[in-house]
């Protein structure tokens, strides 16, 4: 008995919920909503993938049990073999794109926060050369202050 194709595309809300993780499933939420679709987009071709995955496998399995020797397969066997392994690679595809999508984004967004992190960075850095060149400016200030009570000092003390 052999399979038939399943409907992979289509249906698209049922793959969403599939894609959907339970509520509380996940430690921490994506950190932006423009984030979290892309991860929605990975996680559903993650399951068009493995569902592909399983089709595949099923169709195998279903030629294999009608003839295992793959010499003696007819040309119904080798199209149905052929279809699901371009599902199969369809949905390794799709789910690659994906995928590097997510970690494209993911890099950027820690570029971001690494060039805002140094920018802080240098930001505080600033701020404690300033206050370092004020002390100083103040303790400057201070030996000149006490130098010319010495010296006043000296004076007054002087007949």
């Amino acid at each position: 008995m052999l399979l038939q194709a399943p409907a992979i595309a289509g249906r698209r809300s049922r793959r969403i919920r599939s894609a959907q993780s339970p509520a509380g499933s996940s430690p921490t939420k994506p950190p932006t909503p423009s984030l979290s679709s892309w991860f929605l987009a990975a996680a559903e071709a993650q399951w068009q993938l493995t569902r592909a995955q399983n089709a595949f496998d099923k169709a195998q399995y279903a030629i294999y049990e009608e003839q295992p020797d793959c010499t003696l397969w007819t040309e119904e066997h080798h199209k149905l073999y052929s279809k699901f392994q371009r599902y199969q690679s369809a949905a390794e595809r799709s789910f690659q794109r994906a995928f590097h999508d997510v970690e494209r984004l993911r890099r950027t967004q820690l570029k971001q926060e690494e060039v805002a992190f140094k920018r802080d960075l240098d930001n505080r850095r600033f701020a404690l050369r300033q206050d370092k060149t004020r002390h100083e400016t103040a303790l400057i200030q201070a030996k000149i202050d006490l130098t010319n009570a010495k010296n006043r000092a000296a004076t007054c003390s002087e007949p």
